[in-house]
């Protein structure tokens, strides 16, 4: 059974990060650090884990979305692994946000974080006591006024 999760849910937790509330963990995997609320155009607004590729749209059942990786000349490196670009399930390709180049989701597929035991990003501290603090790492981790995790 999905719990449900509608607009008030998403301003209550943006909430409390703005405010510099610590962190919660992904619903899925539970790590801390990759998990948030963001607002794209439309309004549309969601929850996200860059780690796992939990998705999930306001008034939505959540999807787990593809890990992929162009790398590009202008890929990003974030905490000693390249960037993460999440593609939703049934999504062909996306143009990446680097070079603008049309990528094809299936030829970009890697294995998520959570997947693999030897990925960087399980070096991210899971211990740190608030938002702030983890802002203050991922900038000391290659990826300075990120959208990274709750950052956006």
């Amino acid at each position: 059974m999905t719990v449900k999760y509608d607009l008030t849910d998403w301003l209550r937790e943006n909430g409390e990060l703005a405010g510099g509330a610590r962190p919660g963990p992904c619903p899925q995997c539970r790590r801390l650090a990759f998990y948030g609320t963001f607002k794209a155009a439309g309004p549309r607004y969601y929850r996200a884990c860059k780690f796992c590729g939990f998705w999930q749209h306001i008034d939505q059942e959540p999807e787990t979305c593809i890990a992929t990786v162009h790398g590009c000349s202008r890929w990003l490196t974030v905490a000693g692994a390249r960037y993460i670009w999440w593609v939703p399930p049934g999504e062909p390709s996306y143009d990446c946000p680097y070079c603008a180049e049309t990528v094809s989701a299936q030829d970009a597929k890697v294995t998520a974080p959570a997947q693999d035991p030897g990925h960087a990003w399980w070096s991210v501290p899971q211990d740190l006591p608030t938002q702030a603090d983890y802002k203050v790492w991922w900038a000391e981790h290659e990826f300075p006024n990120s959208t990274f995790g709750y950052l956006g």
